[in-house]
């Protein structure tokens, strides 16, 4: 999967910066069952929904929905303070 984000991050240009973590025991999600996050940044909620739909990207999450138990998406806006 991180192969295919890495690629997916070279064909679409919409994503500000993207980071990956894989969860270790005893940590909140990971006790919830959810071992790994992805966490993107965009300029807007234009790009963020530009980038949902894009046809590779679409492509992409019918794989990684295909190899999971369960998903968690969520989309909120942050203020950065660094």
């Amino acid at each position: 999967m991180l192969n295919g984000l890495k690629k997916l991050f070279s064909e679409i240009d919409l994503v500000k910066s993207a980071e990956w973590s894989v969860s270790r025991s005893g940590q909140f999600f990971y006790s919830k069952g959810f071992t790994h996050a992805a966490v993107m940044r965009f300029d807007s909620q234009e790009d963020c929904l530009a980038f949902m739909t894009h046809p590779a990207h679409v492509e992409l999450g019918a794989t990684f929905l295909d190899a999971v138990d369960d998903f968690l998406g969520l989309n909120f806006p942050v203020l950065s303070l660094k």
